[in-house]
């Protein structure tokens, strides 16, 4: 799983070209609330990155909202996309840990079962001889591990 967060660049593009529209003083005083970087610096940023920049943009903004002059319903979409860019991020970080934890007891419960499968087919060639249990027994072909 590989999350995208289109949605949420191109409310941010918008949002940005917005400010442009609004002209050049409005657009260098969101630039300063960025914290100087631009836009699509914060887009590029990891999640957790930009989900924390563009918090504290919407922050700065509403402790301020005459200065700023932001376009309200631009605003309320980087807002939106944001929060949901935020959900996803965390839910795609838990189900990532949860396939981990997953994978790890898998794999434990597969190399018990083979253990005591071993062990077990010891006892009965010992027992019943090799060819008899041979006959008697399905074989498994071990697949190859897979690096993880």
């Amino acid at each position: 799983m590989i999350l995208r967060n289109d949605e949420a660049d191109e409310a941010l593009s918008e949002h940005n070209l917005a400010l442009h529209l609004k002209g050049e003083d409005i657009y260098n005083i969101h630039q300063h609330l960025w914290g100087g970087g631009g836009v699509s610096n914060i887009a590029r940023s990891p999640y957790p990155t930009q989900i924390q920049s563009v918090r504290g943009y919407i922050a700065r903004v509403d402790a301020d909202p005459e200065a700023a002059r932001a376009p309200e319903e631009r605003l309320a979409r980087v807002r939106e996309t944001n929060d949901a860019l935020e959900v996803a991020w965390k839910a795609e970080r838990e189900a990532k840990r949860a396939w981990t934890l997953a994978s790890e007891a898998a794999e434990e419960a597969r190399d018990a079962f083979l253990t005591d499968y071993r062990a077990t087919v010891r006892y009965l060639i010992a027992v019943f001889g090799e060819e008899r249990v041979r006959r008697a027994l399905p074989s498994f072909l071990a697949a190859p591990r897979r690096p993880g």
